[in-house]
C-alpha cells in the first residue's frame, strides 16, 4: 500500500498496536502460551504425528478471542 490508502490503515492500527496496549495483552499472551507448551508437551509425550496447521490456528483464535474480545474459545 502507498499514499492516502496506508497513511488511513496506519492511522486505524496504530492505536490498536500502541504499546500501552501491547503490555496489555501480555498476560494473556503469556498464559495461552504456557498452556500451548502443556499441551505440546502431553502430545510429544504420546509421541504421534500432529497436525501443526490445526494447533497453530487454535492458538492464534484463542489469543485474537481474549484480547480483542474478552472471550476464551477452547475447544477441549
Amino acid at each position: 500500500m502507498a499514499g492516502e490508502q496506508w497513511k488511513i490503515l496506519r492511522q486505524k492500527m496504530t492505536t490498536t498496536f500502541s504499546s500501552g496496549k501491547i503490555k496489555a495483552m501480555m498476560p494473556t499472551l503469556t498464559q495461552v502460551s504456557d498452556e500451548l507448551v502443556n499441551v505440546l508437551s502431553d502430545v510429544a509425550d504420546e509421541k504421534e504425528p500432529i497436525n501443526y496447521r490445526d494447533m497453530a490456528s487454535r492458538f492464534m483464535c484463542e489469543i485474537i478471542g481474549e484480547v480483542a474480545f474478552g472471550l476464551k474459545c477452547k475447544n477441549e
